[in-house]
């Protein structure tokens, strides 16, 4: 006997992610919590499971506990939790024989990460700095910059818990790497800690004997830092060109002062992108690759040659890799959730079974095919089909663009809270998931191809899937619909100004004025280079006005359904309020709902469940009737 899939059940789903391998390969540790949040501070606990095993096993419960991390010998987990001061993290350790988590550091700020020394015998933390106030001040008053808390580097003696920053408050640390010696640290630093202050960022070598620092390179947008015995290198993952919405790569650097990156990885020319880098010690960074709907785990020796570990089905999420090249990650497997898989790269065995609160539930089919834009490109689409007992197709049909747009969907079961995939497909309506261009997974100019182009080509991309859907008679042409989140939510808003195909319409936090977002959003220079203007730079033109739904508002005749965090500082509030005012004044069919607290990715519980039924029932109630 089966039954129905709920948003109830897809709330309550636990997903790993923060994935730690021991150096040895013989253990893996990571994080995880449940698709829904309770109260306003997240929730989750540590699991491990041995290598290989198939056997994993929950080692803390929270409330909220996190960045677990083997010590070099493997004796004893580090990780971070919130269990003494609900909100605040501090550095907590756990010998593998059990007992009780002991307190080693509390800084009295939430620290964000944790890394031992190649000796065991420190660790480095990452700790946002207090928040001065300002002379004078005598209320609630808000200063542009003055609340900012740069994250500096505090170095922790594990035997006593005494710590001493390293980095100073003048850079905003995002993350760092050990050296194979435990003499220095590397970080990556940018000015400040605005967003796009990551056009900015360095690599700087911090001595631990002297306390100097030094500027490495350049490394706008870095993250994945590393750094390898052999021959003293840098590792790190960055896009290939620093202007937004381009395909990342990884860099190699010496640690020396004013030294040149070199992409090691893939190139312009290239159609696979970087998800993530590891380093195996003494001499291989291995990379997680992108390539079509496919990964590629890839090791880079240095003064070596490139060659593939494996080549997977499945989508790697989060991955650690040990220095004998035993992965540990957190992959979603075709038709599968995102579970913790472990072993030699092309022997990776499922450790954890997440999958098993789905037992007895009817789910979909997921599969793809390919379509041809319309210039001859040819894009591949997910496709949901209904279970058997809707009969054949083809059936209403609705398509869920991904978000980004430098994103990628893949063939995993498509179940969570923004991914409405078999929610729709287990209630009769086919789901079409297009990887457009704008997004991962072929390449740099694949990717590069929706600059300034919002609504141009990678709007194409969705027309052309399904067109030929309805070719190969999965899609009913009269009963269509578009929605998505983010840059979905966009691609929903602009599509029913340019056709009246679609039956109904699910705008989530997306994009509708150009113009308005970059004055408002917390990443403008972003958002303008795929809008193609700035509004304070008049000469760049009217791409933004030209490219905004709100402008041909006008013309929408289709149903449109809105839904919004309050507290969206990506895509704020006003663009949802400003599309819902414009369709009212056009006379259209339009609800706008918008969630309290929430930021750009609905995370209560009741909330996210508020959105599934939502989006269900308008769909169902315009399409399938």
């Amino acid at each position: 006997m089966t039954t129905s899939l709920t948003p109830e059940l897809i709330c309550d789903l636990l997903v790993p992610e923060d994935v730690a391998i021991s150096r040895d390969g013989g253990r893996v540790a990571w994080r995880a919590a449940p698709n829904g949040v309770d109260d306003p501070n997240p929730r989750g606990g540590i699991w491990t499971c041995v290598t290989g095993s198939g056997r994993a096993e929950q080692w803390t419960h929270g409330p909220d506990d996190c960045c677990p991390r083997w010590s070099p010998d493997g004796t004893t987990l580090a990780f971070l939790s919130d269990r003494a001061d609900r909100g605040v993290r501090s550095v907590y350790m756990l010998e593998t024989g059990r007992g009780e988590a002991r307190a080693v550091y509390a800084p009295g700020t939430s620290v964000v990460s944790v890394a031992w020394s190649p000796l065991g015998d420190r660790v480095a933390v990452l700790v946002p700095t207090p928040v001065d106030v300002a002379d004078g001040a005598v209320g609630d008053e808000q200063v542009f910059g003055e609340d900012w808390r740069p994250v500096v580097v505090h170095v922790v003696d594990v035997a006593t818990g005494t710590g001493r920053a390293v980095t100073t408050v003048d850079r905003h640390v995002t993350d760092l790497a050990w050296s194979p010696d435990g003499a220095r640290i590397a970080v990556v630093s940018q000015p400040d800690v605005e967003p796009e202050s990551g056009l900015l960022a360095e690599v700087e070598v911090v001595d631990l004997n002297d306390g100097s620092r030094s500027v490495v390179c350049s490394a706008p947008w870095a993250d994945y830092l590393g750094w390898l015995e052999r021959d003293d290198k840098i590792v790190f993952k960055a896009p290939l060109d620093p202007q937004p919405l381009s395909a990342a790569t990884f860099w190699a650097v010496s640690a020396t002062e004013d030294a040149k990156p070199v992409a090691a990885g893939p190139g312009p020319d290239d159609t696979i992108c970087v998800i993530a880098v590891r380093t195996a010690q003494p001499d291989t960074a291995v990379v997680a690759l992108a390539d079509g709907l496919e990964t590629i785990v890839r090791a880079y020796p240095v003064g070596g040659e490139a060659h593939d570990l494996a080549r997977l089905d499945g989508d790697i999420k989060a991955f650690d890799v040990a220095d004998t090249h035993q992965l540990g990650a957190a992959m979603q497997a075709p038709g599968g959730l995102v579970e913790l898989w472990s072993g030699r790269p092309q022997e990776l065995v499922q450790c954890s079974s997440y999958g098993e609160a789905l037992a007895g539930v009817e789910l979909a089919e997921v599969g793809s095919f390919v379509a041809r834009s319309s210039d001859g490109l040819e894009i591949d689409v997910i496709s949901i089909a209904p279970p058997a007992r809707f009969g054949p197709g083809p059936h209403p049909t609705v398509v869920l663009p991904h978000g980004g747009p430098y994103g990628r969907s893949n063939l995993g079961l498509h179940c969570a809270p923004l991914d409405w995939g078999q929610l729709m497909a287990t209630a009769g309506i086919h789901v079409l998931m297009p990887n457009y261009r704008g997004g991962n997974g072929k390449g740099y100019r694949f990717a590069v191809a929706a600059r300034a182009d919002m609504g141009g080509a990678e709007w194409q991309d969705v027309e052309a899937a399904v067109d030929r859907a309805i070719e190969l008679g999965l899609a009913d042409p009269a009963r269509l619909g578009i929605g998505g989140w983010s840059q979905g939510g966009f691609l929903a808003a602009w599509g029913v100004t340019q056709t009246d195909r679609y039956r109904a319409s699910i705008v989530g936090a997306g994009v509708t004025d150009w113009r308005s977002l970059v004055l408002t959003t917390d990443r403008p220079l972003f958002e303008g280079t795929l809008a193609g203007s700035l509004p304070w730079e008049p000469a760049t033109g009217d791409g933004a006005v030209d490219r905004s739904p709100v402008t041909f508002a006008g013309r929408v005749t289709t149903p449109v359904l809105i839904l919004q965090g309050e507290r969206d500082v990506r895509i704020p509030v006003s663009q949802a309020t400003g599309y819902n005012r414009a369709l009212r004044a056009a006379g259209a069919d339009v609800q706008l709902v918008v969630y309290p607290r929430e930021p750009h990715v609905i995370r209560e519980r009741t909330h996210q469940i508020d959105v599934m039924r939502r989006a269900l029932e308008f769909f169902r109630g315009r399409l399938t009737k």
